[in-house]
């Protein structure tokens, strides 16, 4: 019994660190390093301008990047390597470069916005002046 247990217990590690992400931080993309847990688009723009001018020559090194620390390095170094193949999942990818662009978005709503109300203060100050005008004369 003792045996089946482990040989099970085994099998379930054994296929959980197939499946599992694993991100090599010396060739991932941006997208790919996005799924880092505390990751957004500045820190992966970071690590990899980092990695241009340093091969990272084990997970800890990742802590050298600038607004990458302890709390970071902690949450993520069993999802990081530094050498072989980037395995994430494609939706995993691909929701963190969704995440890039919806906040591009909504800077970009949010500026249309901030014209659209300067225009109206315009329009609303323009027909004050006529009132204005137009009962003086």
């Amino acid at each position: 019994m003792k045996i089946i247990k482990t040989l099970i217990l085994s099998l379930v590690v054994f296929t959980t660190a197939i499946l599992a992400d694993v991100i090599n931080i010396n060739t991932a993309s941006k997208a790919e390093l996005m799924v880092l847990k505390g990751v957004g688009e500045s820190k992966a723009e970071a690590i990899m301008q980092y990695r241009r001018t340093h091969k990272f020559k084990s997970v800890s090194d990742i802590k050298n990047v600038s607004g990458i620390g302890d709390a970071i390095y902690n949450d993520n170094k069993r999802l990081m390597k530094t050498s072989g193949i980037t395995k994430v999942s494609t939706s995993k990818a691909e929701d963190s470069g969704s995440r890039a662009a919806g906040r591009k978005s909504t800077e970009d709503k949010a500026k249309k916005t901030k014209k659209k109300s300067k225009k109206v203060k315009s329009k609303a100050k323009k027909k004050a002046r006529k009132a204005k005008f137009g009962a003086k004369n």
